[in-house]
């Protein structure tokens, strides 16, 4: 094995992203360091991690740092004030965001080094606006999406202490290797601020936060903040209608699928395992959460609802929600029989209830398990699917159990 090592206090370079040494580095004696120069974002990731990469192993080096490759173009804007930035920024310059006022970004560009807020606020209403970069905030700094429903493309995501994104009615999705799930989940939890989505730091939406009926977790028809990581380790972060597990703009059987297998399991979870309200459990509290938003479509933007009415066995459902947009919500109407959206049999001590008004007060007995509360859900699609002539889900349902 290649092994380069020093005597005294020694100075180890990669000189570029792209270069390996398939060796160790051995510092010895001394104070010894190692430096990534010209560092992309990658690299700078992973030593913010602890990590060293493209390097075999390291001993006896104290100090890992990286040295980005990235142009800073500083703009300051002075506190009170608001600037905005029609420049189209490109090759390796990262947009440096200083003093304390407003700075906008309204152009699509293609510069590879995003943007470093350190301090203020960077408000960006067009997707391409960091180009294929990152997004850090530090210094106490917010990043505001305005988006208009749309997603912002990330390389990496990186929130200091303190500091604040807010996704609005949009979303981010990051690269594999850009975050670490960790803090993106504690951000989210920050934002959420025990439901109200109005937190003063961490990821939050202040289309989520103005959806908030009072202080029910229950209330129909109101947004929140989900997250998913796929098979290939990209993150997806977007403003959606509570209970929306898979981000896919609609609450419906998928979510119930998501969510019953992991029924009653309270360490771990996360918001595409039904995990809703980011209390690493998944329980009643997160069916309560679910079910006033069953069979409603997101419209154009988080903010718009779905419109239709569903007919049937169902009393008070809530309707499947077609492309309107609009705050409006889908009601029901009951054409044939009002008794039992719960299924032939209730679960015990669960009073016969609509599903728009299921909840925690009018519930007297042991929570109901995943079989019990499944009949909810079960109702609600064997009512849809004998308007539309589907296939039931019964047996997709109980197999999953």
């Amino acid at each position: 094995e290649l092994v380069i090592g020093g005597q005294a206090d020694d100075e180890f370079f990669m000189t570029r992203s792209n270069v390996v040494f398939p060796g160790v580095l051995d510092g010895g004696n001394g104070t010894n360091s190692l430096t990534y120069e010209k560092a992309r974002d990658p690299i700078i990731d992973a030593v913010d991690r602890g990590e060293t990469p493209n390097v075999d192993g390291v001993v006896n080096i104290s100090s890992v740092t990286a040295e980005p490759i990235y142009t800073r173009i500083e703009v300051t804007v002075a506190a009170g004030a608001e600037l905005i930035d029609t420049t189209v920024y490109t090759a390796d310059e990262r947009i440096v965001k200083k003093g304390k006022g407003r700075l906008i970004l309204t152009k699509a560009s293609s510069h590879t080094g995003g943007a470093l807020i350190e301090g203020g606020e960077l408000v960006i209403r067009d997707p391409a606006a960091l180009g294929t970069g990152g997004l850090e905030i530090t210094g106490g700094g917010t990043a505001t999406l305005e988006l208009s429903g749309g997603t912002l493309p990330l390389s990496r995501l990186k929130l200091a202490v303190a500091t604040k994104l807010d996704i609005g009615d949009g979303g981010v999705i990051v690269g594999a290797g850009g975050f670490t799930a960790a803090d993106i989940r504690q951000a989210i939890i920050d934002g959420r601020n025990t439901g109200s989505w109005d937190g003063s730091s961490g990821i939050t939406s202040s289309t989520a936060a103005g959806s908030q009926v009072g202080a029910s977790i229950a209330a129909a028809n109101t947004f929140g903040v989900g997250y998913t990581i796929d098979g290939n380790g990209v993150l997806t972060v977007k403003t959606v209608m509570e209970g929306d597990t898979d981000l896919d703009g609609s609450v419906d059987f998928d979510d119930i699928l998501n969510l019953f297998p992991f029924y009653g399991e309270t360490t771990g979870h996360i918001w595409q395992r039904g995990d809703i309200t980011y209390d690493g459990k998944v329980d009643f509290d997160d069916i309560l959460a679910l079910f006033p938003n069953y069979g409603t479509t997101q419209g154009a933007g988080a903010s718009g609802l779905g419109s239709g009415s569903g007919s049937g066995s169902a009393a008070g459902l809530l309707g499947n929600g077609g492309s309107g947009s609009g705050s409006g919500t889908s009601t029901g109407t009951d054409d044939a029989d009002t008794d039992a959206v719960m299924g032939p049999e209730p679960p015990s001590g669960l009073s016969r209830q609509t599903i728009t008004t299921l909840t925690r007060d009018g519930f007297t007995g042991t929570e109901p398990d995943a079989t019990s509360l499944a009949f909810a859900a079960l109702a609600a699609e064997q009512d849809s699917s004998n308007r539309t002539g589907s296939k039931k889900t019964s047996d997709l349902l109980f197999a999953e159990l």
